[in-house]
């Protein structure tokens, strides 16, 4: 009787083990995923995110089928970017004003000639976007008549090229996220991470202390919702463990009118617009993106599978071996 005891719970102590190591091995597949974390969040925010639309919505221009860089001065209301103002707006209203995304991204590629071929489309995942070393410039493309008589033109289509100009990646957080994202969407997945903590590392409670913070002494918002972004596709939100504070720190730099103020300090009273910063199209997209927009991404897919398969053989196993030991030892 004693030796069946004894028996008992040596069976017991190994299924105990056995179900250890299952759920050590196992564990990350029944996680709670990026997607239903981003999809908290967005519940969380889903007011003000409308609000950011509406801003983008507003800030469309009927005639040019574009958006303009910000309505705060008459000369920034009067300045279109093709890239990244115009081509991010027509991924961020997506979820809230289709027909206008539509519209955008229509006369992006048939009118301007967009071919998936800028620095920005690494989000998108788009096929020719470079690898984000490279420096970019902005060009005029095209200036409106002067039908006010104001010795200036009525509107400016604006949009960035790269140039020669190398950068190193690890001074801005920005490029990082970008060659994380691009890592991700060949499938170097171990880079990708790389890249992500590298960026990660640059949280200094307050924003994101890279190259630009550390020479002019303001923070970029945009930055912020970058970072979240690709923390969300590389399907590491969770890792994120300041996220909440990070999201907090976004949604107090939108303006009344639904915009967000790209440059910020750190003041007595916590995150505020740097002194002269207006809205823009290109932050506000940015954010929504950021909580809204998932890209298509086969690389990342074949990776979730091949872990889904691998967890279903190490349940198989697991339950193989506890029902061979009960057999074995009752």
């Amino acid at each position: 009787m004693w030796e069946g005891s004894m028996l008992k719970a040596k069976c017991f102590t190994l299924v105990l083990v056995l179900l250890l190591i299952y759920g050590i091995i196992a564990q990350p597949a029944f996680a709670v995923s990026s997607e239903d974390i981003a999809e908290e969040d967005r519940q969380v925010y889903a007011g003000k995110l409308q609000a950011a639309a509406d801003y983008l919505k507003a800030n469309f221009n009927e005639e040019l089928k574009l958006v303009c860089e910000s309505p705060d001065t008459p000369e920034l209301a009067k300045t279109y970017w093709l890239v990244s103002d115009s081509l991010y707006a027509s991924y961020a209203l997506q979820p809230y004003y289709p027909d206008i995304a539509r519209e955008i991204g229509f006369q992006l590629r048939n009118v301007w000639n967009y071919n998936e071929d800028a620095l920005h489309g690494i989000l998108f995942n788009h096929r020719l976007a470079p690898i984000p070393i490279y420096g970019t410039e902005a060009v005029i493309v095209e200036e409106g008549p002067d039908n006010d008589g104001d010795g200036n033109p009525d509107y400016i289509i604006k949009t960035e090229r790269l140039t020669s100009e190398t950068l190193d990646v690890y001074d801005y957080a920005d490029r990082l996220c970008y060659q994380a994202l691009a890592a991700a969407f060949h499938g170097n997945l171990d880079q990708a991470n790389q890249y992500l903590n590298q960026a990660m590392g640059l949280w200094d409670g307050k924003g994101l202390a890279d190259k630009v913070y550390r020479q002019n002494g303001y923070y970029e918002t945009y930055k912020l919702a970058m970072l979240y972004y690709t923390a969300k596709v590389l399907g590491r939100l969770d890792d994120l463990n300041f996220r909440e504070d990070l999201l907090t720190i976004i949604f107090r730099l939108q303006a009344d009118n639904g915009g967000f103020y790209t440059r910020y300090i750190w003041g007595d009273k916590g995150p505020e617009p740097y002194p002269g910063a207006t809205t823009n199209s290109e932050t506000t997209s940015l954010v929504i993106i950021a909580l809204t927009y998932m890209p298509e991404n086969p690389a990342l897919e074949q990776n979730q599978l091949a872990n889904s398969i691998v967890t279903l053989i190490v349940v198989v196993i697991v339950i193989f071996l506890i029902l061979a030991v009960m057999k074995r030892l009752l």
